[in-house]
């Protein structure tokens, strides 16, 4: 091999390695130094950058609004084991979801204006579901016969200006049932069945008092087994026990009460409310309602007739029909026992009201008998110890019925008060307030961006470094 071949050879092997050396540490070392603003720059800016694009992009398509919580409302549940509010609405959970209702909350806050509510809808990102939250015992074992329910709400967040506006959101539909269920209580009235005045039959007068009596006892029955007798029933510390007995101390008379005494002596000594000067036209007043209630009664004992056999062919083991469930049966029957109390209840007024005008069944039919005591003979006989008696018990009846009308009051304060403080409140649960779920940590974004911008920059430098000094 000639020398010049031999020099042809070195020479392409020292270019080769000059090729390998020009990255080198050291090199890169000087290119961060010398371009050093460039990549602190850089790193911020893609640093940002990342943190940005993680937050407002994938995060927002990814993460979503959560929250488990538990109602304890004012609510009641009925016989036919539906819970509802006590203005009688149904109560549901999801009633917050409702279009409109959202619609509604978008416009109570400006922060909302720009939440497209149809959109959330349509694409179907928020829900409410429900489970079964059992109590434990101190070793973290299941309490199985003691539970409540619980509700979970998820939202997507990308339908939101930020969290916070979205988290706002969402807890304005947990709080909707909470609304209805105040407003509810604020218009809670015990039912009131009090009827009076100058053109009332005293029998009305009365029936309505025994009635009011009786559903005002019910009343602070109803909040004692519920929230306990010694829970506070007004702000002045009166509890429960304490206005019920005053109440029925109240009216205790003898083994009765006020108004059962009245409803006695009304009809036994057959007192009717006329005006003075115009009897003639009461008695026959009281003949043509008495004929009224004949055709009344006729059809209520044929109702009752009827749903007698109608029971008796629902009890009967050989019509049963064991392929309807026996739930739907049972239902069957407890209603229509119930309609047979009802009109039982019914003819027996009807009975007794007919008696009291004087009319008694004889063959069949209804007829005066003008030698029983009634209302009608005692108005036409007009003694005048019965007159005297009939204005006393007027008098009576007035001033029982104001004294009942301000009792019916109290009891209607003391259930809304009750109701207000002690079972009208939203638990949260977990952390307490609404989290963010599915969420990648913004500083997550910031590392990735910063490290892809300080790679990116240093390795432009130190190229430029290299290539500066070759040229």
């Amino acid at each position: 091999m000639s020398d010049n071949e031999k020099q042809n050879v070195i020479v392409l092997q020292d270019d080769q390695d000059k090729k390998v050396k020009k990255w080198t540490l050291d090199k890169y070392a000087k290119g961060i130094k010398k371009g050093k603003w460039w990549v602190i720059g850089s790193t911020v800016l893609v640093g940002v950058v990342g943190a940005l694009a993680l937050e407002l992009g994938l995060n927002r398509n990814r993460e979503y609004l959560s929250a488990q919580y538990v109602y304890n409302l004012a609510t009641k549940v009925g016989d036919d084991n539906v819970e509802r509010y006590l203005d009688g609405h149904v109560f549901d959970a999801n009633a917050g979801l409702n279009i409109n209702v959202l619609n509604e909350i978008k416009n109570s806050d400006e922060d909302f204006k720009k939440i497209d509510v149809e959109k959330i809808v349509k694409d179907g990102d928020i829900s409410i579901t429900k489970e079964a939250v059992y109590d434990k015992d101190e070793n973290d074992k299941i309490i199985a016969s003691t539970k409540s329910i619980s509700y979970s709400i998820s939202a997507k967040t990308r339908h939101f200006p930020s969290n916070a506006i979205g988290r706002k959101f969402v807890e304005r539909i947990i709080e909707y049932p909470r609304t209805l269920s105040t407003n509810a209580i604020n218009n809670y009235d015990v039912t009131n069945y009090i009827t009076s005045g100058t053109n009332v039959e005293y029998t009305k007068q009365v029936a309505g008092l025994v009635k009011q009596y009786a559903e005002i006892t019910k009343a602070y029955k109803d909040l004692g087994d519920k929230f306990g007798s010694s829970a506070l029933a007004k702000s002045d510390g009166e509890t429960i026990a304490q206005v019920s007995s005053d109440f029925v101390s109240k009216y205790a008379s003898g083994a009765g009460t006020t108004v059962d005494v009245l409803s006695g002596s009304l009809y036994a000594l057959h007192y009717v409310n006329y005006t003075e000067g115009k009897e003639a036209e009461k008695i026959e007043e009281l003949h043509r309602t008495s004929k009224s209630y004949v055709e009344v009664l006729e059809r209520k004992e044929e109702e009752l007739a009827y749903q007698k056999d109608v029971l008796k062919s629902l009890t009967d083991i050989t019509n049963i029909n064991f392929e309807e469930k026996e739930d739907k049966l049972l239902e069957k029957v407890l209603e229509t026992n119930l309609l047979i109390q009802e009109l039982s209840e019914d003819v027996s007024g009807l009975k007794k009201e007919l008696n009291l005008n004087g009319y008694y069944l004889k063959s069949g039919e209804w007829e005066f008998d003008s030698t029983k005591e009634s209302t009608i003979s005692c108005l036409s006989a007009k003694e005048e110890k019965w007159v005297k008696c009939c204005k006393d018990f007027a008098s009576q009846l007035a001033d029982v019925t104001k004294d009942i009308k301000k009792d019916l009051t109290t009891a209607t304060d003391a259930s809304r008060y009750i109701y207000s403080n002690c079972q009208n409140n939203i638990s949260i649960l977990g952390s307490g307030t609404v989290d963010v779920k599915n969420n990648i940590p913004w500083f997550v974004g910031a590392l990735v961006g910063a490290l892809l911008g300080f790679c990116i920059s240093t390795f432009v430098c130190t190229a430029l470094v290299i290539y500066k000094k070759e040229d």
